[in-house]
């Protein structure tokens, strides 16, 4: 019945161990959720290392039975330990195993955004239910527009809040995409923005991004949010173009910001691939920001490479997840910046005002948040993979 390799070692917990080396599981994990510090590894694999006057310690699992609902065992070493796990908690693994083998975790993919796009509420957000739909939404399909939004200063805080805090970035914890008259980003004008991921240049880039309209006068031209989804462009390469694919998950690539001209000088670089595949060999992170991609190696900069690139980004612009919308003013347009590409049609003010307010959270909070409300207000099933590099 356990052909999986059930690590029963990392459920020992030693504030429950007698004299006698007995332990009993049952009440690490039954505690879990009722006494902080449970459900934790208390028993370090450091204590299987080679001793001065040997080899690592032989350990055998020597008995092992079921008695009702519960699991007991005993496993025999230099120390050794009896132990109960509860029958619910080996169901759970085993069946959580199996879904993430069947692929439920894998993305999806909104091909259809002209038809339908994930909308909700904002006072629906304030409550629970309310979040786990926005959360849902966001982990399925990549994105979600929340309306009836503040639109006074700091009011896209309090969408993300509604999900987990904010976190700062080298452009504080919120920014304004305003245009200027002189900018000193691109972002600050009026031009169009290629389609692009945020701050690619650091090893862990935000996860969620939220763009809160607060004004965008009814003479404006243009100016349209372009979202489309990186994943489901690479996984497309990688079926119709096999050898552009392994290109762009084989070679690395320089990612940068280096700016003096401004009150806290920035200078960061990361180098990938554009693709990164995970052990199982799916695709785990996508890197793609044009605009901030430095001086790479000399041997990276093959024809083949370029015209690896050049299939990605036609690609990419031809995917029919491609989502083209005019914000208006107390719309908030939340997305997993790890996933999607977003940028902008180019737009004349026409001597009106487009003023967009963001501020990011983390994507590891995000995707902890999303399973907790579905395990508290949905089914209690896997969250979608969502791009952080993690295989499950």
């Amino acid at each position: 019945m356990f052909a999986h390799n059930f690590a029963l070692v990392p459920l020992c917990s030693l504030d429950k161990c007698s004299t006698s080396g007995k332990c009993c599981l049952d009440s690490v994990v039954g505690d879990a959720f009722e006494n902080p510090g449970r459900g934790q590894v208390l028993i370090s694999y450091c204590g299987l290392a080679p001793t001065q006057n040997g080899p690592t310690p032989k350990i055998r699992l020597e008995h092992a039975t079921f008695e009702g609902d519960f699991f007991k065992f005993r496993i025999e070493g230099e120390e050794n330990h009896e132990g109960i796990i509860p029958g619910e908690v080996l169901r759970k693994y085993l069946n959580d195993q199996n879904l993430r083998t069947n692929g439920s975790t894998k993305m999806t993919f909104h091909r259809f955004p002209n038809d339908w796009i994930p909308t909700i509420d904002f006072p629906e957000i304030l409550h629970e239910p309310g979040q786990h739909k926005l959360t849902t939404q966001i982990a399925t399909h990549g994105y979600c527009i929340v309306t009836g939004c503040s639109t006074m200063k700091n009011g896209v805080l309090e969408v993300a809040r509604k999900i987990s805090e904010p976190i700062p970035s080298v452009y504080g914890l919120t920014f304004d995409v305003v245009s200027l008259p002189n900018p000193n980003n691109i972002a600050y004008s009026s031009a169009g923005l290629a389609p692009h991921m945020d701050l690619v240049y650091f090893e862990s880039p935000p996860g969620l991004q939220y763009l809160l309209c607060r004004r965008n006068d009814a003479m404006v031209e243009g100016g349209e949010s372009v979202l489309i989804d990186a994943f489901e462009g690479a996984e497309h390469l990688k079926i119709a173009f096999p050898k552009a694919f392994e290109i762009l998950s084989t070679v690395p690539i320089r990612f940068q910001k280096i700016h003096w001209e401004r009150e806290n000088p920035v200078y960061l670089e990361w180098e990938q691939p554009h693709i990164v595949v995970d052990f199982n060999g799916d695709i785990s992170r996508v890197n793609w920001a044009p605009a901030f991609e430095g001086i790479s190696d000399r041997n990276s900069m093959t024809n083949e490479y370029l015209d690896a690139y050049r299939t990605f980004e036609k690609v990419m612009n031809e995917s029919k997840t491609k989502v083209i919308r005019r914000l208006e003013p107390g719309e908030c347009l939340v997305f997993n910046n790890r996933r999607m590409l977003h940028g902008r049609n180019e737009f004349k003010l026409n001597g009106g005002v487009r003023h967009l307010e963001g501020t990011y959270t983390n994507i590891c909070e995000f995707r902890s948040r999303a399973q907790v409300l579905e395990c508290l207000q949905g089914h209690g099933k896997l969250i979608k993979k969502v791009g952080n590099t993690n295989a499950i």
